[in-house]
């Protein structure tokens, strides 16, 4: 029997605003025991990457990882991959943005371990045939993709051992097909492990395996085993790769390419993991598709086509608003000239604002958790704020359809906020803070998804409307538990005037209030007024039916302005006093006409004013996701509702204006 070449490698990477703790536990128990006992073992050579935003973590907390790791690229026993820097899901991004975010991870791997990568790692395996091209212009020779994605090409399962060459507009690339502990045997393996589950499936007469593991995986892979720390286990797994030195032996994937000779070709169709590529479907496909596989005893991905790589953007109304900030900020980005200092800072901010673990719903939060969408916000904020040149920038208002969808929305960009606007509900559904940059709409509302099930949650816009039969309980109204008896939440809006002068805008819609048997007809007009530091919505209700109106109408407002309840406090303005809040539990204030809310780490108050007095109720926002052990709630943010009775008669109005304001 031939001796095999067997190719070992490591993903690692850990998204810009994932909690320090969690960062810290990471390292110490997955990444410092993974390098620290492959170094002694200095005859199993291993490839491995770690993203960028890793990279510059280690850095600052962990300068001794860094000195061990150029220690093991020196003496050749470690070959470092390339990527995207921020960990981006490469289709989604414009060429110019794929070819900057990998020239900046070389560029780093270059300055600090004294070597160019030649390999590129595509995170979730996301892959569309133009990456070829972009890859090779990057200097790329050889990327990685799963065997499923071979079998997708044509490859029959003897034909899963020896790099192919695709290629895209004339620029070749070498692919490796790659046996994913994580991925490629349905449960996570470790290194050893997977290697058994190779043998047993495919026998090991082939002239190369490729295996890599994902870094974090150490930790759960070390806890179910019987060693007393992830060290023992990883010696324990080394050891046993080292005893198969008879039959294999380890090399780095650059070398591997330079003895190859001949390849065969193809071309591979666009895809991914099937985890991302199945984020994009509803509960009820999810469902369906689990039926199927068990019905086709596991083979399904064979058989059951998924959608495209883009499809996960529109799970969620939250993903496609982050999506479009991000395309809108590249083309801003895109349009700047003369000053390559002040153009280059806005390029790394948006490439940060790419982090691809904020736009998918990924095992353990992805896109639900705030602290990831923040910091892409901030990014792309920043970026934005480069673009504008101090003393040609001045505040207005321009139409322009973002979100591809077909309807322009309207957008407000100030010196101090920025507020865009929406037709579908007539809301505000981005306010940033430009002082500190930060979208203090950031919510997310309730999805029905595979984990868990119960009520599906409203949508978690700002200035949505609804009529109720009556008042609403705290915990109902953060819920959307009162039944809403019009229709203007999710219909779309006309501009009935826009004044640019006066950063006015004008939005109607003709619509029904259901009372009982009775459908009356109502038009509700709001204009949006933009100012320095915040939005006044003047509103006007009219009956345009022959019967009396008589109900409560409700605006909600779902605000992020803190990432957590505990450093959120909130005041409320009655007319003799102030009253506090707890923001941690659901709670009203009946007749106020202001409601504060101000987050502890930033300083910057949020303020809601009313007119007339109303009813303020205000509740903390969670969503239940599965983090591998049961659902954890997530926070959201904070859900405010203010309520009115309204009563017309036919032909008649009601006003009454909102003001939502940034220090204030």
């Amino acid at each position: 029997m031939r001796k095999t070449h067997l190719v070992l490698g490591s993903y690692n990477h850990l998204p810009e605003g994932t909690e320090e703790s969690v960062f810290e536990e990471t390292y110490q128990t997955c990444y410092r025991p993974f390098l620290s006992v492959l170094y002694r073992f200095p005859d199993i050579f291993a490839s491995i990457h770690y993203s960028g935003s890793l990279l510059r973590w280690l850095e600052s907390r962990h300068p001794e990882f860094l000195m061990l790791l150029e220690e093991m690229v020196l003496r050749k026993q470690i070959e470092l991959l390339g990527g995207g820097f921020f960990a981006p899901l490469l289709p989604l991004l414009s060429n110019a943005d794929r070819l900057g975010q990998i020239e900046y991870l070389t560029t780093f791997i270059r300055k600090n371990f004294g070597r160019r990568p030649r390999g590129c790692w595509i995170p979730e395996y996301a892959w569309e045939p133009s990456l070829a091209s972009s890859l090779q212009t990057s200097g790329m020779d050889f990327t990685f993709l799963p065997v499923s994605h071979f079998r997708a090409a044509g490859f029959g399962e003897n034909e899963y051992f020896a790099p192919v060459l695709t290629e895209d507009q004339g620029r070749a690339l070498a692919v490796y097909p790659v046996f994913d502990c994580q991925l490629s045997f349905g449960t996570s393996l470790g290194l050893e492990e997977t290697l058994e589950a190779v043998r047993t499936r495919y026998g090991l007469d082939h002239p190369l395996i490729a295996v890599f593991l994902a870094g974090e995986a150490v930790k759960g892979l070390w806890s179910r085993s019987v060693y007393e720390s992830p060290d023992v286990y990883l010696e324990k797994t080394f050891t046993g790769i080292r005893k198969e030195s008879l039959s294999m032996d380890t090399v780095t994937p650059a070398r591997y390419l330079r003895s190859m000779r001949h390849f065969k070709r193809t071309y591979f169709p666009s895809g991914a993991t099937e985890r991302y590529l199945a984020s994009g479907l509803c509960a009820r496909l999810k469902r369906e598709r689990s039926a199927a596989q068990k019905s086709l005893n596991g083979e399904g991905e064979r058989f059951l086509s998924l959608g495209g790589i883009r499809l996960p953007l529109l799970r969620y109304e939250e993903g496609v608003s982050l999506y479009a900030k991000m395309q809108y900020v590249h083309l801003l980005t895109g349009q700047l000239r003369g000053d390559k200092s002040r153009k280059k800072t806005a390029q790394e901010e948006l490439w940060r604002g790419q982090s691809g673990d904020a736009y998918w719903y990924k095992p353990g939060g992805g896109i639900y958790r705030l602290s990831l969408r923040r910091s892409v916000y901030e990014a792309l904020i920043e970026a934005e704020k480069t673009t504008r040149q101090k003393g040609a920038f001045s505040s207005g208002i321009i139409q322009a359809d973002i979100d591809f969808d077909g309807v322009k929305e309207i957008l407000f960009q100030g010196t101090d906020i920025n507020a865009y606007l929406h037709a579908r509900g007539g809301v505000l559904f981005e306010l940033d803070s430009l002082k500190t940059s930060r979208n203090l709409s950031n919510t997310f509302g309730r999805y029905e998804e595979l984990e868990y099930s119960g009520p599906l949650g409203p949508r978690r816009r700002c200035f949505l409307d609804r009529f109720q039969a009556g008042p609403s309980g705290p915990e109902e109204s953060v819920r959307c538990g009162t039944v809403d008896l019009g229709n203007f939440a999710d219909s779309y809006f006309s501009i009935r005037e826009l004044k640019r002068s006066n950063q006015e805008i004008g939005l109607i819609r003709d619509g029904l209030v259901s009372l009982g048997e009775r459908k009356i007809p109502v038009t509700v007009e709001k204009v949006f007024q933009f100012r320095r530091t915040g939005v006044t919505v003047r509103y006007t209700i009219t009956n345009r039916g022959s019967d009396d109106l008589s109900c409560v109408y409700a605006c909600d407002l779902n605000l992020s302005p803190s990432s957590r309840p505990q450093k959120l406090v909130l005041a409320a303005g009655l007319s003799d006093r102030t009253v506090e809040l707890d923001s941690s539990v659901p709670g009203d204030v009946p007749q106020a006409h202001r409601l504060t809310l101000v987050d502890l780490e930033s300083e910057e108050p949020l303020s809601i004013s009313a007119d007339p007095y109303c009813r303020f109720l205000q509740a903390p926002m969670y969503t239940p996701v599965d983090a591998g052990e049961g659902a954890e709630p997530l926070y959201q943010g904070c859900a405010v509702t203010l309520e009115w009775p309204v009563s017309l008669r036919p032909d008649a109005s009601w006003k009454a204006s909102i003001t939502l304001g940034v220090r204030e």
